[in-house]
């Protein structure tokens, strides 16, 4: 009989223990905080890849373009005219940029910009006025889109570390520029003039599949985390 009053009291400390315990401690296998760190690794990951093709482009294409547009005919007065009409179409992007972030997820935005930027191939197949300057304005919007978009998602980042993702980023853009201009100049000059836009269009391309890449396999990351935490919930319920 000395037993009895005993086992009656390890049971109810054991339930209040069980009551006053958060469900991570009972089940930490089952309830897991999402990998924060993680994430912030892959969206700086196709952040800097988007401005790298963004700092590539910029330098192979609109500082190789006016020579390019000199020597095939146009006069300097065009060649400032094809700058502007890239300028305007940026210009009239980035008013609406932000109402397309709405519908579109960051990821998807810079792809749609990798695909305007594939226009690039028009120019070197044509020597007249319409198709080139189409073209650039097309390369015109693609840029347009992938700055702010990349950018605004390194801000996103958290604040402990969002100063040293945004130098790394400006540090991405600038030496992309470099590199694409030295690119530009060395393919113009040993390998053809038309060389750097066909460069260009296969980058461009590239990056939409790598973007692709990304955005599948974050759905299915996604798709996998949200069917993880429906069973945790149904097995704590």
């Amino acid at each position: 009989m000395t037993t009895y009053p005993i086992i009656i009291y390890i049971s109810r400390t054991n339930h209040k223990d069980s009551e006053e315990r958060p469900h991570s401690q009972i089940e930490p296998s089952v309830i897991e905080a999402p990998d924060v760190d993680k994430n912030q690794r892959q969206i700086l990951t196709w952040s800097l890849a988007a401005v790298a093709f963004y700092g590539l482009i910029s330098g192979v294409v609109w500082n190789m373009f006016p020579v390019y547009s000199v020597i095939i005919g146009f006069s300097k007065t065009v060649t400032g005219l094809f700058s502007t009409i890239a300028n305007v179409m940026s210009i009239l992007l980035f008013l609406v940029i932000g109402r397309l972030s709405e519908r579109l997820t960051k990821l998807k935005l810079c792809i749609l910009g990798a695909a305007f930027c594939v226009a690039v191939i028009i120019v070197p197949l044509t020597k007249d006025f319409i198709p080139i300057a189409f073209s650039i304005a097309m390369v015109g919007l693609g840029t347009a889109i992938i700055v702010p978009t990349s950018r605004a998602a390194v801000l996103e980042l958290s604040s402990a570390k969002r100063g040293s993702y945004i130098g790394i980023y400006e540090s991405i853009a600038t030496g992309g520029m470099s590199a694409g201009s030295f690119l530009g100049g060395a393919l113009a000059g040993y390998v053809a003039l038309e060389a750097p836009y066909y460069f260009s269009a296969i980058m461009a391309v590239a990056v939409i599949l790598l973007l692709t890449y990304f955005v599948r396999r974050r759905s299915g990351g996604n798709q996998h985390a949200n069917e993880s935490q429906t069973h945790a919930n149904r097995r704590t319920n």
